[in-house]
């Protein structure tokens, strides 16, 4: 199988010097049959045909024989115009053994539906941190109340996914630090 996927990255050439296409990794093991399209062209190397359908050189490991199929494919080109080329790699800080399957998400533009809890969790903050922008403390209490009733309902059924480890917020608590932040912001009045 190595071999077949060999000879699609680096096509066999045959000694006349015409590229051949390789169909299935049966026909690796019958030779050069049929040629390759405009698109799919070989170019002979300077130093002569790649080594992709010929067999392995007695005494070469198979690790050397990649190493100089990778290096003839290098000095041809073959890498030139890979997508990414010359861009820095992304960040990654921390492991994550999903983060192609996040990327892919995000090209996409893909919304991926949450399990309630996984919502709550996400809408937490921003409902949180938006308390500060209400201007009466009656709307305060009925977004906290909001919260508390989707809280109280994630944990009181059964879904997939992820426990909540959520509980109902203090509601005076947090009313008396929505009133502190105000007093702070407006100033000393007098």
């Amino acid at each position: 199988m190595w071999r077949w996927i060999m000879t699609r990255l680096f096509p066999p050439v045959s000694p006349g010097g015409a590229a051949v296409r390789v169909e299935s990794p049966a026909a690796v093991s019958q030779g050069p049959t049929a040629r390759l399209d405009d698109d799919d062209e070989a170019e002979p190397d300077e130093a002569g045909p790649i080594s992709g359908g010929a067999p392995k050189p007695p005494g070469m490991s198979i690790d050397a024989l990649v190493e100089r199929q990778i290096e003839e494919a290098r000095r041809r080109g073959r890498f030139d115009h890979l997508p990414g080329a010359g861009k820095p790699l992304p960040d990654s800080d921390t492991y994550d053994p999903d983060w192609w399957i996040r990327r892919k998400l995000s090209e996409e533009g893909a919304d991926v539906p949450l399990s309630p809890a996984l919502e709550l969790r996400r809408d937490l903050p921003g409902v949180l941190d938006g308390l500060k922008r209400l201007r009466s403390e009656a709307r305060v209490r009925a977004e906290l109340e909001t919260l508390n009733a989707r809280i109280r309902k994630v944990n009181a059924h059964h879904v997939a996914g992820p426990a909540s480890n959520l509980m109902p917020l203090d509601v005076e608590a947090w009313v008396g630090e929505w009133r502190a932040a105000r007093t702070d912001s407006e100033g000393p009045q007098g």
